[in-house]
């Protein structure tokens, strides 16, 4: 077994022991939630050797990869980046603060088509404004916009028009199965009356 193989197994042994009660029918599925709200509370010592919480969503995640694929399921995935180079070069921040100074409207998405083209990589949208931010290259101080503009939807009569929105919502047990939820909501935008909201 190469060494790659035994850190998968290691990472697999590691979150069937930390779901272990959960796998093994100790906790059914319908106590799933609070058993999982528990664990995420608690740190433990990862294969890397680092002391964490595992995150709720991560313990979801991995609890469904195992019913789905099994123990193989649970090994680690190798990143599809690995080997290489993961922060932007100097060069590439130089030319995405130059093409956000050229033209200040452009988007983080236009901005990476250019620098995909030139570097062939993208940058996270996250990093691009910080480099951005730091090299006084945003929308507010190339003083594209001065403020933020904020209007507030509204009528001069109930009924002339509704809002609807979707929001995530909890997980839920059914049966032996974990679901999402969605909840939706409608409101009327002169009197602010929820006229249906359910999930």
């Amino acid at each position: 077994m190469s060494h790659r193989e035994q850190r998968q197994q290691e990472w697999a042994v590691f979150w069937c022991s930390l779901l272990g009660p959960l796998l093994c029918g100790d906790i059914a599925p319908k106590e799933a939630a609070g058993f999982l709200a528990e664990l995420a509370e608690r740190k433990c010592r990862f294969p890397d050797g680092e002391f964490r919480k595992p995150s709720r969503a991560t313990l979801w995640r991995k609890w469904k990869l195992y019913r789905q694929g099994g123990f193989d399921a649970l090994k680690r995935k190798r990143r599809k980046d690995r080997g290489q180079a993961r922060k932007p070069s100097a060069d590439m921040i130089d030319k995405a603060i130059a093409l956000k100074k050229e033209q200040p409207l452009r988007s983080d998405e236009t901005i990476n088509q250019f620098l995909e083209q030139q570097f062939a990589r993208r940058m996270a949208k996250s990093t691009l404004y910080r480099h951005l931010k730091h090299a006084g290259a945003t929308r507010l101080k190339l003083g594209v916009a001065k403020q933020k503009v904020r209007c507030r939807w509204t009528r001069d009569q109930s009924n002339a028009l509704w809002l609807g929105d979707f929001q995530d919502g909890p997980y839920v047990i059914a049966g032996d199965q974990v679901v999402d939820t969605h909840l939706s909501a409608f409101i009327d935008c002169h009197s602010r009356y929820v006229i249906e909201a359910r999930y």
